[in-house]
């Protein structure tokens, strides 16, 4: 799937990003974690979260960490 439509990014930790990713269509969208490295100017993708079913937000939307480890996509 593309990496289209990404909104509600987050800084979660130093060097760590969170944010809703829409695939680019209209059948699912999912949460994303992504640890950055400014020096090499890089991206590694650490989770990523899906719901089953398939939850798609078309407009607006986003992904927060809560208590107890839980993500609300």
């Amino acid at each position: 799937m593309p990496f289209v439509g990404q909104h509600s990014a987050r800084a979660y930790a130093p060097g760590a990003v969170m944010l809703l990713d829409n695939l680019g269509d209209s059948s699912a969208s999912r949460a994303k974690r992504y640890e950055i490295d400014e020096r090499r100017m890089t991206a590694r993708l650490v989770r990523s979260y899906v719901s089953d079913p398939a939850a798609v937000t078309e407009t607006g939307g986003s992904v927060q960490d809560l208590p107890g480890g839980k993500t609300l996509v």
